[in-house]
């Protein structure tokens, strides 16, 4: 599930562009759709069981203490209103989220990698002997039939069985997609 998890974090982190220029032409919506962008990323994760959350949850409470009189020491505010102060303590506190979201991401892209390269390694020697069918799309049954057809052979039974016990169903196909879909392009 490990795939979900990055396209999900992919898919929050590309409305963060739109939160930057809201806050770049000073509308007074920014403070109240950082937090909610802060909620709506943590909704999005908690089904997944991702630890963010209450790093994502702790970010959010923190906007909502500067009502309470909260001043970031990080954020220099002797010379600016409140309004601007908790402004800029958004923009710092959006900045964290994200750097914890792309360590999330370059923590699966890492975990990704050797399974790619055995995944590679797999694709090759189950197809040495026979072409690999080529579809016109790229569908859950084909790349399902492709796994099978990678545990039937004795050559391929061993990095087979040591990706279906370490990667989810999900994550295998996910990672053969992109596999195949690169492979093909090449052609």
């Amino acid at each position: 599930m490990q795939s979900v998890l990055k396209e999900t974090i992919i898919t929050q982190l590309m409305l963060l562009p739109a939160l930057s220029d809201k806050y770049l032409a000073q509308e007074s919506s920014y403070v109240v759709d950082a937090a909610q962008w802060l909620k709506n990323t943590e909704i999005k994760l908690a089904p997944l069981r991702s630890p963010l959350v209450s790093t994502l949850s702790s970010l959010r409470g923190l906007i909502e203490a500067c009502d309470d009189g909260y001043q970031d020491p990080s954020v220099q505010s002797h010379s600016r209103s409140k309004r601007k102060g908790k402004r800029a303590f958004v923009a710092a506190t959006l900045s964290k989220a994200e750097q914890q979201l792309n360590e999330e991401l370059q923590r699966i892209e890492q975990h990704f990698s050797e399974a790619n390269d055995k995944l590679a390694q797999l694709l090759a020697l189950g197809f040495a002997k026979q072409p690999l069918p080529i579809p016109e799309t790229l569908t859950t049954h084909y790349l399902d039939s492709i796994w099978q057809t990678l545990g039937e052979h004795t050559d391929t039974q061993t990095m087979f069985l040591y990706l279906q016990a370490r990667y989810s169903a999900t994550d295998r196909r996910y990672l053969l997609q992109q596999l195949l879909h690169n492979m093909l392009a090449q052609q």
